[in-house]
């Protein structure tokens, strides 16, 4: 139909704008409405969510008042009763509430009178244990929290909970789902709308110019507005291919217009869940199939041309004129990076807050408290209700309000206060050591317009300091007094030796003398007199003769080992195997025709005194032939082998063995296992072995098994060969 002139194009003209605003009219109301029907939804999610909240806050309210009564329980100290009474305030104040969401229909009224009866139950339950307490009878309270009454409180309570949380929170999942949609939309909507109008403004407005430069001069608008925007815009024909990319989509894509016009648009819009991995369906694809505007689902990625994967939001609607066919489609997205890392960021932070066992405080210039976490809570005692909007100054002892002052200068000049020792006062009044750290905080601009405190409690370390320091002052007492006993001892034991010494002397020349003279008079009488005497008298004689022999023998092993005990040694390396032939060569009973000495050489070379080792050998192969049963020829092994960078000098016999009682006390002084004539000995030789190891920095020991001979060792150092 073509253009009348007149009063017709008047017409035409006017209607043409009655039309347009009608569109706009009712895009305006549409967009209301469904605004109107977010906001609703949202409203109700954050009433569910509340609900949610307060049944938790219930339980912790519970779980409070429980623990204030176990401390109670467990010290009797009147100062855990107060946690305890908070809570129990608390427990009452949120039954009341809890009634109210059931009176209101928020929860169901059934669960609620349950609760309220379980709670009422369990605070009986709580002062009943506490009174018992209060009458000195801590075990009967105890008997009765081991009842498990208490627990079992508890455990219905969580479930009945837990039923109506579980409920409320598919009635929030509902109502969040309800939510995204009227987000999604009123998203749709405004970008229907916004496709509708320009469509129809161009379509009249060529209707109205019929003029090619005017309506090229409204394409370049319309490409204009679409790369100022700050969202990314792709628009594709009817057979999804790209018509159009505005500049932050081809940021975002990376595929710049020239090269994506004519493209199907799943080879440039590739897309996949975040969290899964999978690919999901092309969003141009669905729009065109159904014909309707649909949105991106949760946590979707972007992958770029460079293979880089975006997060990105939003959604896509078809192009259509009027009722007619789908000509197209658009769809409209945006980068989500930075609000996604800003989110986590945010989250992460409120989490490390509120876990920190330090407390961390914000506050304004002027004092007043802004946040409160919970290890603040712990520390001063102040929930978080009411410590936000008090004066920072409550915390503060009278005589440190200076302090303060300072503080607030430093943070004014942006410096910060790095571990500043002081003391704060506490809810009951009580005064705690702390450390602060204050930062200035400061707005977008960098003016400084707060402070945020990170404080310590370090209460129990000055108190360990001070008792380190009292500690210090007994130690250094005790060390005087020590050092002045071991200078007493020190006299005392030079005393001890020297009468040792002088004992010794006696002993080698005062005792040994008469010794002698017995021994030499009674063999004097046996030989010129023997023949005159009865066999009874030379028997005694003989029996006298072989007593000083053996006391002799006895004095010259005392003096031996004493002498082990006071003299100067120096180590040095010895050839074992040279030194033990030695001896073997040199004593009688060692001889072949008395005793089968088997040296397994080379023995391996020690750090030792030469001396020393020899007494330990000689003692070792003297009692490995001597304590043998009757008519058995004696067999004797001697090897070495190593220990963990130690030598270990063996002696290994035939012997009759030794019990296994016997063995502990065998080293020791004067400690003989067979008595009388059986098997000579004074019982000191293994005394003397035991002290001529230690002297030489080593040890000794020993496996044996009755009847199955015996094993004894010396262990040294050993030295390279």
């Amino acid at each position: 139909m073509q253009l009348a002139g007149g009063a017709n194009g008047r017409r035409k003209l006017i209607s043409t704008f009655v039309a347009v605003g009608c569109l706009l009219a009712v895009s305006v109301v549409v967009a209301y409405i469904v605004g109107l029907r977010a906001f609703q939804l949202n409203r109700n999610l954050a009433s569910e969510s509340e609900v949610i909240r307060e049944l938790e806050r219930f339980v912790s309210a519970l779980k409070d008042t429980e623990t204030g009564q176990r401390g109670y329980l467990l010290t009797g100290d009147e100062r855990y009763l107060d946690p305890y009474k908070d809570g129990q305030t608390n427990v009452i104040r949120r039954t009341e509430e809890l009634q109210r969401l059931g009176s209101s229909g928020d929860l169901p009224a059934n669960g609620v009178q349950r609760l309220r009866e379980l709670a009422v139950k369990k605070l009986k339950e709580l002062e009943e244990t506490i009174r018992l307490r209060r009458e000195r009878d801590p075990q009967a309270a105890v008997e009765m929290v081991r009842s498990g009454r208490g627990r079992e409180l508890m455990d219905e309570i969580r479930a009945v909970v837990g039923e109506m949380q579980a409920r409320k929170e598919s009635e929030f999942g509902k109502a969040n789902a309800r939510a995204n949609g009227a987000i999604v939309a009123r998203t749709i909507t405004f970008i229907t709308t916004a496709v509708v109008n320009l469509v129809f403004l161009g379509w009249a407005y060529g209707r109205l110019s019929r003029a090619g430069e005017e309506s090229e001069r409204e394409k370049e608008l319309l490409a204009t507005t679409l790369a100022s925007i700050g969202d990314g815009v792709v628009v594709t024909d009817a057979q999804g291919r790209v018509t159009s990319l505005n500049g932050e989509a081809e940021r975002i894509t990376g595929w710049p217009i020239s090269e994506a016009r004519g493209k199907e648009l799943s080879q440039i819009f590739k897309i996949e869940n975040e969290r899964t991995g999978e690919v999901q369906e092309n969003p141009i694809e669905k729009v065109l199939r159904l014909g309707k505007a649909i949105g991106l689902a949760n946590h979707t990625v972007l992958i770029r041309r460079d293979g880089r994967k975006v997060p990105i939001g939003d959604s896509g609607a078809p192009v259509r004129r009027g009722d007619g066919p789908v000509e197209g489609a658009v769809l409209v997205f945006r980068d989500v990076s930075e609000e996604r890392e800003t989110q986590v960021a945010k989250e992460r932070l409120a989490t490390i807050v509120e876990s920190s066992d330090d407390a961390i405080i914000s506050k304004t210039l002027d004092g007043t408290i802004l946040t409160w976490n919970r290890g603040a809570e712990r520390i001063f005692g102040y929930a978080a209700k009411e410590a936000v909007g008090q004066r920072i100054t409550i915390l503060i002892p009278p005589e440190r309000m200076d302090e303060e002052t300072y503080v607030i200068e430093q943070m004014k000049r942006g410096e910060r206060v790095d571990h500043f020792e002081t003391v704060r006062l506490t809810k009951d009044g009580r005064r705690l050591d702390v450390s602060l750290t204050i930062s200035p905080l400061k707005d977008e601009e960098g003016h400084v317009v707060g402070a945020s405190k990170v404080l310590r409690n370090i209460t129990a370390r000055k108190e360990a300091e001070k008792k380190l320091q009292e500690t210090g002052k007994q130690l250094e007492l005790h060390a005087q007094k020590l050092e002045s006993t071991v200078s007493e001892r020190t006299q005392q034991l030079r005393g001890t030796i020297a009468e040792l010494e002088s004992f010794c002397y006696s002993l080698s020349h005062d005792m040994r003398t008469p010794l002698r003279a017995i021994q030499s008079y009674s063999q004097m009488v046996l030989e010129e007199e023997g023949k005159k005497l009865s066999p009874g008298c030379t028997g005694y004689l003989r029996k006298a003769i072989s007593s000083a022999e053996r006391m002799d023998q006895l004095i010259q092993d005392v003096l031996a080992f004493a002498r082990l005990s006071r003299q100067e040694i120096t180590l040095e390396p010895i050839d074992v195997d040279g030194l033990v032939r030695e001896i073997v060569q040199e004593r009688p009973e060692l001889q072949p025709d008395k005793a089968e000495i088997r040296i397994e050489s080379p023995l391996l070379r020690v750090s030792g005194h030469t001396a020393s080792l020899t007494q330990c050998v000689t003692n070792l192969l003297d009692n490995a032939v001597k304590f043998v049963a009757p008519g058995v020829k004696p067999r004797v092994r001697v090897y070495s082998e190593t220990h963990d960078g130690r030598v270990r000098l063996c002696v290994e016999d035939n012997g009759i063995g030794i019990e296994k009682e016997a063995q502990r006390r065998l080293f020791e002084m004067f400690q003989r296992i067979h008595t009388g004539n059986e098997y000579e000995g004074t019982g000191i030789g293994l005394a003397i072995v035991r002290k001529s190891a230690e002297r030489m920095r080593g040890e000794v020991g020993l496996e044996s098994e009755v009847g199955r001979g015996s094993r004894f060792w010396v262990e040294l150092r050993g030295v390279d060969s």
